[in-house]
């Protein structure tokens, strides 16, 4: 096998008219691709996601693999690969092979995205960042030089049937047509990086695009400083954006501030998160997040009645998220568990678990909370007499099973967790999109 990019129908495929159905036409060609595929793997790293090794080609062609050439890395959801999905074939294949490794993962989506950044170091492709650029060079992988296409003169008048490109008939020359493109690309590309125009305003529009998305990339690289700075431009010139941009460059550079964490940060993140609120124009999510997220941020300074009052106007927003609505009710439920208010916290937590629109995730941590909650309210239950001297226990109150919830797992108003973090109270830009 050459380098590049081979795809093996293990199973056969509708694209090819190989539908392997029954237990004999899959062994059948299960013998054909084992060989193949051992001797790949042999060869290349090997990286298996959703797959559990069950009897068929692959698993059997990875045991067959006496050493592997590069490293083998088999990815599950459990912490532990004895606790996985995965078969009793592939955990013996974990444990013969010193360079064989067992890689937890939060799923398969995460675990690209994760590769991706760490490979390129951006969170974003090039072609959500340099779309232009992309095309040309795509363009560049086409050599049309010398092809040309003859055109459809039958329709046309004769007599204006010129020649063209030096011949003597009127052909479509993709080669030169590739070059033209080539070049009105590049000259997009000038016009996007708002290095060419004849209009100032459009090439200070065209910059505030580009370092918008730069400020974007930083944004989801955690790269907060460099955001910043793209971003305290953005806004100084918003009025090239419009009002949910406007707003979004506002909510980043508030989220940029507060996860930044120096001095007088959290007040700058609450003042974005206002100019946000106090728009006349914004959209209802982009309102309901900064409300949320100066909610959060007030309660970092310990003002919880303000905080309350901001997750209750998120909750009072009929055209917020479901999501966004979920998570604020039981941020406010935290808040108020926080302040003694039990009452109020089993309230807001039974209504994140009946709302049919709530996340279920939501739904699993008021669960949780609200269990809790319950459960260290009641009075612990008497000890039983012991068998042997069956007289009542003699220690006190202290010795109780009651739950509690852990700080590190359940919601914790001091902790800063990054975007995306679960376990502890929600902070700002936990939930924003890209």
């Amino acid at each position: 096998m050459v380098d590049g990019v081979h795809v093996v129908h293990a199973h056969g495929s509708i694209y090819r008219y190989l539908l392997l159905n029954s237990p004999d036409e899959i062994e059948k060609y299960a013998v054909r691709n084992q060989k193949n595929l051992e001797q790949y793997f042999r060869k290349h790293a090997v990286l298996i996601v959703g797959y559990s090794g069950w009897d068929d080609a692959i698993t059997r062609a990875l045991a067959g693999v006496e050493r592997f050439e590069h490293n083998l890395y088999w990815t599950d959801r459990a912490g532990d690969p004895e606790k996985s999905n995965l078969s009793a074939a592939a955990k013996d294949i974990l444990r013969r092979h010193r360079n064989a490794f067992y890689v937890p993962i939060a799923g398969a989506d995460a675990l690209m995205v994760q590769l991706h950044q760490r490979l390129i170091d951006h969170s974003l492709p090039l072609v959500f960042r340099e779309p232009i650029l992309v095309a040309r060079d795509q363009l560049d992988l086409c050599d049309l030089s010398g092809v040309k296409l003859p055109r459809d003169t039958s329709r046309s008048d004769p007599s204006r049937t010129l020649a063209t490109d030096g011949g003597a008939t009127d052909d479509q020359d993709l080669g030169k047509d590739v070059q033209t493109l080539r070049k009105r690309l590049e000259d997009a590309q000038d016009l996007f990086t708002g290095k060419t125009s004849t209009d100032p305003a459009a090439v200070l529009a065209a910059e505030v695009r580009r370092r918008f998305a730069s400020a974007s990339d930083h944004y989801f690289s955690d790269r907060y400083g460099e955001a910043l700075r793209e971003l305290d431009f953005v806004v100084r010139n918003s009025e090239y954006l419009d009002p949910a941009e406007r707003a979004l460059a506002l909510i980043r550079r508030g989220v940029a501030c507060w996860q930044r964490g120096g001095e007088g940060d959290t007040g700058l993140a609450i003042a974005d998160f206002t100019a946000v609120i106090d728009m006349p124009d914004v959209p209802a999510e982009q309102r309901a997040k900064a409300l949320f997220n100066r909610g959060y941020a007030h309660g970092e300074r310990g003002e919880t009645d303000r905080e309350i009052a901001d997750y209750t106007a998120v909750i009072d927003t009929p055209d917020a998220p479901a999501d966004q609505r979920a998570t604020a009710r039981n941020n406010r439920g935290v808040t108020y568990e926080e302040r003694g208010e039990a009452d109020r916290a089993v309230a807001d937590y039974t209504a994140v678990i009946d709302d049919p629109d709530a996340p279920v995730e939501q739904k699993a941590k008021a669960t949780r909370w609200r269990d809790q909650l319950i459960a260290k309210q009641q009075p612990p239950a008497p000890k039983p007499a012991s068998p042997r001297t069956r007289r009542p226990s003699t220690k006190g109150s202290s010795d109780s099973t009651t739950a509690s919830r852990p700080k590190s797992g359940g919601p914790s108003k001091r902790t800063r967790p990054k975007k995306g973090s679960g376990g502890s109270k929600a902070g700002p830009g936990t939930a924003d999109p890209p």
